[in-house]
């Protein structure tokens, strides 16, 4: 088999001969330790897991001499003393971790990692536990704060974005990690697991935007995630799909007690007061119109003007009137589609004083006619 040649990097500025056997054990590592065990690198080979990976932290040692992984390998017997090496912070408590470590040999940076873990007990906890110590395991238990380095976090959380979310949710002060912490820890499944952590990030660490004030004893502002989860499981709508929206500002609700409950939401406009958008009575029923009377009255005294009826009638006009088109997906619209489609647009800006388009009008556009006068 043809062996690689490396330009080596150190002054002697000589090709540096790696065999393909060095090469896949140790990755990117592997032109600087055939430096150190020349070609066939019989010295290093011959060693077993725990000192391949003593010389690797040797080398991901910033401060120390890459001489130093040949002076450990020389001077010492055995493995357990050559980890001091390694790193000053191995010691008979921590150093048995070196046999469980995976191979091929790690990257600098993970070797790196697993040095500033070394002396968190949670941790070492966890690497103890285990047959096999992955690259993966030590940099989620890397990026978790200490607390949340448990087997019951560690076993839901699967890769370092995940870890990084649960640390920056956990950033806050220590009472709300505390509390993070006991929710996650009693989650029964991965779903679950996220579903609390999602829940804990949505109602402690987000401040709910604070909506209008409207002056009216019937109309109370929704104030927070809780209250609207609540309203949406009470009146069976899907509130919950909208907390992004609520969270960010782009939507307020409201709840109106008349004849009947209806949630109210407005959302802003660019140069002036916001707008009512929707109007949902219990299970997306209409709104009786002498609440909807009541609630446009209460809310235009606060300077909001109702858009719900353009917003609600004329997307929905138009999606019935394209499906009766006979445009499917996958399919080439007519030539006439994209004229008929603006016309059907039209109709929805013509605003909420817009008179409705008779059936015959509708049958017309629907056979691709020009509409009646």
């Amino acid at each position: 088999m043809t062996d690689i040649i490396h330009q080596n990097s150190s002054s002697t500025k000589k090709p540096v001969r790696v065999s393909h056997a060095l090469a896949l054990l140790a990755g990117d590592l592997a032109c600087e330790i055939a430096v150190h065990w020349p070609f066939p690198h019989t010295g290093f080979l011959e060693r077993s897991s725990p000192w391949m990976h003593i010389a690797g932290m040797v080398i991901a040692n910033v401060i120390a001499s890459n001489r130093n992984a040949r002076v450990a390998f020389d001077t010492t017997y055995c493995w357990k003393a050559g980890a001091e090496f390694a790193d000053p912070r191995f010691d008979a408590n921590n150093r048995s971790v070196l046999k469980s470590l995976s191979l091929p040999m790690w990257t600098k940076r993970q070797y790196r990692l697993l040095s500033d873990i070394l002396e968190c007990p949670n941790s070492l906890k966890v690497m103890k536990h285990q047959a096999v110590i992955s690259p993966r395991l030590v940099t989620i238990l890397h990026a978790l704060p200490q607390p949340f380095r448990v087997e019951a976090i560690i076993r839901h959380v699967h890769n370092e974005d995940d870890a990084n979310i649960l640390a920056r949710i956990a950033s806050a002060d220590g009472e709300k990690a505390s509390a993070l912490l006991s929710k996650l820890s009693s989650a029964s499944s991965e779903k679950d697991f996220w579903s609390k952590a999602s829940s804990f990030f949505l109602d402690r660490c987000v401040q709910f935007p604070i909506p209008p004030q409207i002056d009216d004893p019937r109309i109370a502002a929704i104030h927070s995630i809780d209250e609207l989860r609540s309203f949406g499981i009470e009146m069976r709508l899907c509130l919950r799909n909208l907390l992004g929206e609520a969270l960010s500002g782009e939507q307020a609700f409201y709840l109106f007690n008349g004849s009947e409950k209806v949630v109210v939401s407005i959302s802003p406009r660019i140069g002036c007061n916001p707008v009512i958008d929707h109007m949902s009575a219990q299970d997306n029923n209409p709104v009786p119109e002498c609440d909807r009377d009541e609630i446009v009255a209460v809310f235009k005294k606060a300077g909001i003007r109702d858009e719900s009826r353009f917003v609600d009638d004329w997307p929905s006009e138009l999606d019935r009137r394209l499906n009766r088109l006979g445009y499917t997906r996958g399919s080439e619209p007519d030539e006439n589609l994209y004229s008929k489609i603006n016309d059907l647009i039209d109709v929805g800006l013509r605003g909420p004083d817009a008179t409705a388009i008779s059936r015959s009008d509708e049958q017309h556009v629907a056979d691709g006619k020009p509409a009646s006068a």
